[in-house]
């Protein structure tokens, strides 16, 4: 490993509700996560890998911890997501929590993009991506490309 280098690691699906935890976990007070998703399910149980109890969360209760230490979550998602049910429900309820929200025609792109780690791979944030399907899931230090996605986002 070199300096603002770090391999990426694979992993899979069912780790992602470990991983996405993780993300906000090393976030810097005062930082911006984007979360692209074409379809998303806020109330996803994630698992919080350090605890010995009590370990699962929501998505949308540890999204809701973490912006009281001022660490915010921007939602980016799918056009092609207008007539999925559950990701409009989500959508709904994080509107009304004032989260932000932004749409993208034909969005297929899924990450979480910290300040310090980023998720990149093929599952959507919902029951089946992270727990049924087989997705890739990849982990990695967030570089200078991720840095440009975020200004790109911003």
């Amino acid at each position: 490993m070199t300096e603002n280098h770090m391999e990426s690691f694979s992993y899979k699906g069912k780790d992602l509700a470990k991983i996405i935890p993780t993300i906000y976990a090393l976030a810097n007070t005062g930082s911006y996560i984007y979360v692209l998703s074409p379809w998303l399910n806020i109330d996803v149980p994630l698992i919080i890998p350090w605890k010995t109890t009590d370990k699962e969360i929501s998505f949308i209760n540890l999204i809701e911890l973490e912006r009281k230490r001022n660490v915010n979550s921007i939602f980016i998602l799918s056009t092609m997501s207008r007539e999925d049910k559950e990701t409009q429900k989500s959508v709904s309820e994080l509107k009304k929590r004032g989260f932000s929200l932004r749409v993208v025609e034909n969005l297929h792109l899924k990450a979480i993009i910290g300040d310090v780690l980023a998720y990149i791979g093929s599952a959507n944030i919902t029951y089946n991506g992270i727990y049924n399907n087989k997705e890739n899931v990849t982990l990695r230090a967030v570089n200078n490309q991720d840095e440009i996605l975020r200004k790109l986002l911003g």
